[in-house]
């Protein structure tokens, strides 16, 4: 049972950080997105 227990909040918590990284690496790709672009104007 605790194993169970165990391996379900670890699971959940994988989840959390794979949801995080993709929404950094997002983020990170808008900015530069954006700064490319800005270059691009200049």
């Amino acid at each position: 049972m605790t194993d169970t227990n165990l391996m379900g909040t670890n699971l959940t918590g994988a989840k959390l950080v794979n949801t995080n990284l993709r929404n950094i690496t997002l983020s990170y790709a808008n900015i530069n997105w954006a700064e490319i672009l800005r270059g691009d104007d200049e």
